[in-house]
């Protein structure tokens, strides 16, 4: 291996984090998603629920979203 091949280790000297955000820095904080907008919402279920839960869901040309919501809305009736 020829001398100009190795490569050098540099250290960073102390303080070259650079500055924390101010309070107007917007890129510090988190911004919600819009009321309208999809996220993903993780639980976590056993395989067969799940190819159970997406076959129901396809029996009706639903998506599994839109079955979730509905079932959720339905829930929250029936136990308020």
């Amino acid at each position: 291996m020829s001398n100009a091949a190795v490569a050098t280790l540099v250290r960073p000297t102390k303080g070259t984090k650079g500055s924390p955000p101010t309070e107007t820095d917007s890129s510090a904080t988190v911004q919600k998603a819009p009321s309208n907008a999809k996220v993903q919402l993780p639980v976590q279920v056993a395989p067969e629920v799940r190819r159970s839960f997406k076959a129901y869901a396809a029996e009706r040309d639903m998506s599994m979203s839109d079955l979730f919501v509905r079932m959720w809305d339905d829930y929250r009736a029936r136990n308020a």
